[in-house]
């Protein structure tokens, strides 16, 4: 992130994405509005939530681990989690930077998404409010269990004067 950048591709700071081997996994990030991938993604601020779409292929099929390193280079009130899009998992990058998964020639490009926030999940309340982390991008709203619970749920979602929307 660099306030200096745009949303839209800078060829003195960004870089598109240039292929190697036909065997060699290859990952890229897009801008926003921009179909081609980049292996550089500077972007001027983390709006929240933000949301970078991020591409996988691979040329042969096997078990593949994306690993997130120098994340001290981030605010510690930015978090940074890992959007499986085939598995449908989401993974806490700062609690665990390692993600293993397995990895096929015929998988759709768009399997991840990278979603950054620069604010604080939920409202204070009890003790348990650390249990679920809940946030939403444009159309979509996203329920995660911090406690590895896999339960039956209700969801119920409220405008500012308290009536029930959905």
């Amino acid at each position: 992130f660099n306030p200096s950048s745009s949303w839209t591709y800078n060829p003195n700071i960004d870089s598109r994405k240039m292929f190697g081997d036909a065997v060699s996994p290859q990952l890229f990030s897009f801008k926003p509005g921009d179909a081609e991938g980049l292996s550089i993604n500077v972007l001027p601020e983390i709006k929240n939530p933000l949301v970078v779409p991020v591409s996988l292929e691979v040329g042969l099929n096997g078990q593949y681990t994306i690993t997130a390193s120098q994340m001290e280079s981030f605010p510690a009130n930015v978090s940074l989690y890992l959007e499986d899009l085939k598995l449908g998992k989401v993974q806490d990058l700062r609690v665990n930077p390692g993600y293993i998964f397995a990895a096929d020639t015929n998988d759709i490009a768009h399997r991840f998404n990278l979603h950054f926030s620069n604010f604080p999940f939920g409202i204070p309340g009890t003790a348990n409010d650390n249990a679920f982390q809940i946030y939403s991008y444009e159309q979509t709203i996203y329920v995660k269990s911090t406690t590895g619970l896999n339960k039956d749920a209700r969801i119920f979602v409220y405008d500012a004067l308290g009536r029930t929307l959905y």
